[in-house]
């Protein structure tokens, strides 16, 4: 029996920027998104019906995982009458705003493209991807991209340079529907002003290291921070750890650093750690596709 295997990769937002409220509910945004080197792993077999099992007690292996759907949405919609065992091994922490669960979507999507030999062009299943969630068009590109609209219409920017990205994940416990609840609270009274996605842009044109890490931003990062003081005192401390730049990814509660080498990468670990001991930290690098 043949089995796929597959690394579904993390994803950070060097900006998020919040444009105008659209007539559907939604928000436009312009966002510097960059696969990053920590990545669950998904293995695909063809089987009778189809299932879906994780390491994770925090992950759902039923229907609502967004791998099942991306299965389902390919099977029932190219007819095909097999069903696809699903095991996610998960290293990306869970609702972190690393993407995970729409990695695992998108690594989905690839293998039973791959295994159903489908021969599904790209601009079709990333139309797919786009029905399944905002983020699951980049995790199928990966790289480099400027996204923009809801998040689904994507530009390649040039590759990231080389540099040390440390992971934060604090384990706060924020609601199913935090990004709804981060939206809300913007919309009401932290309605973003700052605007940095042409300056990165610009900076990833040049190789410029530095003014990519100056220009990091995040307009839900004071959003979320006003509810989780606990990011913004993360995010000060690698700030006192002489990091290249600092901020929040996603929808948080992840904060990335970045800095020049991996020794000072680490030391900042320790030193943070004391201060944050629940806290699960990674070192990674840009992953240019």
């Amino acid at each position: 029996m043949k089995t796929i295997i597959l690394k579904a990769w993390a994803k950070i937002n060097l900006t998020l920027d919040v444009l105008e409220k659209r007539a559907d509910g939604y928000h436009n945004l312009a966002s510097v998104m960059q696969t990053v080197g920590l990545y669950d792993s998904v293995s695909l077999e063809k089987a009778a019906k189809t299932t879906i099992k994780t390491n994770s007690p925090n992950c759902p292996a039923n229907e609502t995982n967004l791998a099942y759907k991306a299965a389902k949405r390919l099977l029932t919609g190219y007819s095909i009458q097999q069903g696809v065992a699903i095991e996610i091994y998960k290293n990306i922490p869970i609702a972190a705003g690393l993407a995970g669960g729409s990695a695992d979507c998108a690594a989905t999507l690839h293998g039973i493209n791959e295994l159903f030999d489908l021969k599904i062009p790209q601009p079709k299943l990333l139309q797919i991807a786009a029905e399944l969630g905002a983020d699951v068009p980049f995790c199928l590109l990966g790289g480099t991209q400027l996204a923009e609209g809801t998040g689904t219409k994507l530009t390649e920017l040039p590759k990231h340079p080389n540099v040390v990205i440390v992971l934060a994940y604090l384990p706060i416990k924020m609601p199913l529907d935090k990004t709804a609840k981060i939206y809300q609270e913007l919309d009401k009274s932290f309605f973003p002003k700052e605007r940095q996605t042409e300056t990165v842009v610009n900076a990833l044109k040049l190789g410029n290291i530095s003014k990519i890490a100056e220009n990091l931003s995040n307009n839900f990062t004071p959003v979320v921070s006003s509810m989780y003081m606990e990011v913004l005192e993360l995010i000060a401390a690698f700030r006192q750890q002489d990091s290249l730049g600092v901020n929040m990814t996603g929808s948080g509660p992840t904060v990335f650093a970045y800095f020049e080498t991996e020794k000072a990468a680490f030391k900042a670990v320790k030193k943070v750690s004391q201060s944050f001991p629940n806290c699960v930290m990674y070192c990674v690098n840009p992953r240019n596709i």
